[in-house]
């Protein structure tokens, strides 16, 4: 205690002090994360038509928006730990940003400056930092806005350069708001800061003094945010249909009384959601629900950067500001609180919720400021003293970035299942026909969407130059296409994502089963599966679409780009799976039993948990067959059927077309 009694730290330790922060929270599984959701349709788009090929793609509702991939793809390029180093960076010099900003607009706050700072880099309303490639516009956007607001109250500070200042925050608001429209609103908390501001600068002004002197500041920002609302409203070119039109707006207009219940509603729901109920997950230990050295480590980081923020916040020197606690606590509160709804209001007025599915949180993120000045504000209110405070803000900062640590660990297993899938893939099919469908009976990846998997299947085999739609879709069977009315034989497919089109159907469809938690391997099906008990009734009524013809062993030369699926990994078991079912495709019985061999010399066996599913052993039991193995075959045989009798029908279906008239063993009963 002595030795923390006598730290002090300057404030000019504080963007020291969001960097490390900003390491313990999302910098530790930094490497190991990849692409997600949007990133593979974006970067996909720069592989097929270069960089000028995201103007078409954003042209249907956001068509100024292209030029930040324009400018850091090709920067970036398309390695994912670029992209992931890059968001980082940005969250780290937005807080910094949010900092200057905040300790400008209060200069004896700076204290409470750099709280607000801390707990905005790991607020958890937001949870989907790992998504670095689609979510660098949001936080490039946040570092432009709080840099603008930053500039707006030097020009207030330093009226020998007030034009300066000014011109540069109108730049720098003129480049956020030319990306997204998520922090429009924001824009009109401007005359609120200066209000404030003015009163700081003119202590003696007369209320109307005041609000001249407020709205003669604001003239410049108001005249932007009119054009550009103008623009957005009722001007904007789009090549259709506006997704996110202002339909709470034109609502008001011809049902007011049922938009305005609703939208109350959603107001009170998703405020409180992002103030109150986000942090419910924070405080339990409901995620943490076994022991690994994966959840050990986040506890001991959580523990860590709990005690770090409060030691940090302890020490952090501070200036008197008990003459004006209470109404600074008064004036944050105010800031934060319409922060938050001006936040959040481009999800309501867009007739969307915060609250909603999974990728629904990205409309919280212009609120992330205000909700960490409120709470802030709030802990002032209740705990003045310091070593209070600086308690409950290592709390709350500790667990929330533990709590992103846990995020990012699982979306770190979400990248080791689409590396796994992918490469499997590759290894079973090397070259896949183009205008081939494929087929699952779920999505392989929850929450990230089928057009996610699709850009990736199409990064991971080349394009033909001469076509103009893309070669590979994804599609799934659930609930599309579980009406018994639909035909197998005669599927036909057209698919548009902004400018990603897929047209195809019967015969060029591969069905795939993959199913985690009975296998690690991804299977390829054909009609002659309709033996396999695994199966469900759904995939077994599809089996008469799926074409393996489709798929070929030569893949020309083509391998999948290393700086997105990274070098091929070590073979393991799902490898000899996938290569000895395509030398079953092909008939190369002794490609398949060197396989065996191989597989054997590497401890693999049905006995042994990780290579335990019979139907991956049914290629090699066919080999066996088909090479007069007969010893072998029904060793392996006997193996599988003492796992469980209900592989009957397929073994002994494989024994009628392979064995050449050879009995299976007794025990099979198989008919003649």
């Amino acid at each position: 205690m002595k030795r923390i009694r006598s730290l002090r730290f300057r404030s000019y330790t504080v963007p020291l002090a969001l960097l490390l922060l900003c390491i313990g929270a999302f910098g530790i599984l930094l490497p190991t994360l990849g692409y997600y959701w949007d990133d593979w349709a974006k970067i996909l788009v720069s592989r097929l038509h270069g960089l000028s090929g995201y103007w078409a793609y954003y042209a249907e509702d956001r068509p100024y928006s292209a030029w930040t991939h324009i400018v850091f793809t090709a920067i970036l390029g398309a390695r994912p730990l670029a992209w992931q180093i890059f968001q980082f960076v940005l969250i780290w010099l937005s807080a910094w940003a949010m900092y200057w900003a905040l300790s400008r607009l209060w200069p004896r706050m700076r204290w409470h400056a750099a709280a607000v700072a801390l707990l905005f880099v790991v607020y958890p309303a937001f949870q989907q930092q790992p998504v670095s490639l689609t979510f660098h516009q949001q936080w490039l956007q946040y570092l432009f806005y709080l840099l603008s607001l930053g500039c707006m109250i030097q020009a207030v500070r330093r009226p020998e350069r007030a034009l300066a200042w000014t011109a540069l925050s109108l730049l720098l608001a003129a480049g956020q708001l030319l990306v997204t429209e998520y922090f429009a609103p924001l824009e009109l908390l401007r005359p609120l800061l200066l209000w404030l501001l003015v009163a700081q600068v003119r202590p003696g002004a007369s209320l109307r003094q005041r609000l001249v002197d407020t709205l003669r500041r604001y003239a410049p920002y108001a005249v932007g945010i009119l054009i550009y609302g103008v623009w957005r409203l009722f001007f904007i070119q789009l090549s259709g249909d506006d997704p996110y039109k202002a339909e709470t707006l034109y609502g008001l207009i011809s049902q007011p009384i049922p938009t305005l219940a609703n939208l109350a509603r959603v107001m009170v729901q998703d405020s409180l959601s992002m103030l109150v109920s986000t942090w419910a997950p924070v405080f339990t230990t409901g995620r943490i629900d076994s022991f690994s050295l994966m959840n050990a480590m986040i506890l001991v980081v959580s523990a860590a950067l709990g005690v770090a923020v409060f030691v940090y916040l302890l020490r952090l020197e501070q200036e008197p500001y008990e003459d004006e606690r209470k109404r600074w606590v008064v004036q944050a509160a105010l800031v934060g609180l319409v922060a938050v709804f001006l936040g959040a209001s481009p999800a309501w007025l867009t007739g969307r919720e915060v609250v909603w599915d999974f990728h629904s949180d990205r409309y919280a993120m212009p609120a992330l400021f205000g909700a960490s000045l409120l709470w802030v504000a709030c802990l002032e209110w209740i705990a003045p003293g310091r070593a209070q405070k600086a308690a409950l803000l290592g709390l709350m900062i500790g667990l929330a970035g533990g709590y992103h640590l846990h995020t990012a660990a699982d979306y770190r297993r979400i990248w080791q299942n689409q590396l796994s899938v992918y490469w499997q893939l590759y290894w079973r099919a090397p070259a896949v026909a183009p205008g081939t469908a494929l087929m699952f009976e779920d999505e392989p990846f929850p929450n990230q969407g089928l057009f996610s998997t699709s850009a990736a299947i199409n990064l991971l085999y080349p394009q033909p130059e001469d076509r103009q739609d893309l070669a590979y879709w994804v599609y799934v069977l659930k609930p599309r296409f579980e009406n018994p009315d639909v035909d197998p034989l005669s599927l036909g497919f057209h698919t548009q994502f902004r400018t990603l089109v897929f047209n195809g159907g019967s015969p060029n469809v591969l069905l795939f089963s993959y199913n985690p938690g009975l296998s690690q391997c991804v299977w390829l099906l054909s009609p002659d599966d309709v033996t396999d008990p695994t199966l469900s009734g759904l995939l077994k009524r599809y089996l008469p679409a799926s074409n393996p013809a489709l798929v070929s062993s030569d893949p020309a030369g083509w391998v999948p780009p290393a700086d997105m699926f990274g070098a091929e990994p070590a073979h393991q078991w799902c490898y000899y799976y996938q290569k000895a079912d395509l030398a079953r495709q092909l008939g190369d019985w002794e490609q398949v039993a060197a396989l065996q061999e191989e597989a054997h010399g590497k401890g693999y066996a049905i006995e042994v948990t990780e290579s335990s599913e019979p139907r991956e052993w049914m290629p090699f039991l066919e080999a066996d067959l088909h090479l007069g193995r007969l010893e072998e075959a029904n060793q392996l045989t006997s193996a599988i059927y003492a796992i469980d009798p209900v592989y009957q029908a397929q073994l002994c279906s494989i024994w009628q077309r392979a064995s050449d008239g050879a009995a299976p063993p007794s025990e099979l009963e198989c008919a003649p």
